[in-house]
């Protein structure tokens, strides 16, 4: 019954996160390139 996340899983899970934030900029960006970035597009994602 560990309570703490070896090193690699949370990297794993960091590395996903960017990953999906990328993508949906990307997504974002070929749905309307007009729009204006929004940095707190992930932590309304998150949220």
């Amino acid at each position: 019954m560990r309570g703490r996340r070896s090193v690699g899983d949370v990297l794993i899970a960091a590395v996903s996160v960017l990953a999906l934030c990328a993508g949906v900029r990307l997504l974002d960006g070929a749905a309307g390139p007009a729009s204006p970035p929004q940095p707190s597009a992930a932590q309304a994602g998150a949220g």
